[in-house]
């Protein structure tokens, strides 16, 4: 599996800010949690229910799904994953991936 790289510029940490370079899972299809996410974002976005109450919301889950890091990682709130899904516009940032969002888009393409 290849991972893409991405640079995240000026991330808020707990002792200031730095540039994070983050590997991000490419969607697949397959996986249930990627699927799940994928339609509870559509959800949110369309303004159906969706577990998703704000697109931050979706942001926080994206990093947990999509960016590599370990499970303690997440708890560890120096670790790069961390500070990523604490800083909103660097999650975001993330989630609009132009890979990503092109993924997700395509997932939806009845082609």
């Amino acid at each position: 599996m290849e991972f893409k790289k991405l640079e995240l510029r000026n991330v808020l940490t707990p002792d200031g800010d730095k540039n994070i370079i983050v590997e991000l899972v490419p969607f697949d299809r397959r996986n249930d949690d990627h699927v799940e996410f994928a339609f509870n974002y559509a959800d949110m976005a369309s303004g159906a229910p969706s577990p998703f109450k704000t697109e931050n919301d979706a942001a926080r889950r994206f990093v947990e799904l999509f960016v590599v890091h370990k499970e303690a990682d997440l708890l560890n709130e120096k670790s790069d994953v961390s500070c990523v899904r604490h800083d909103l516009r660097a999650a975001r940032t993330a989630l609009h991936d132009v890979d990503i969002q092109k993924a997700l888009r395509d997932f939806f393409m009845n082609d």
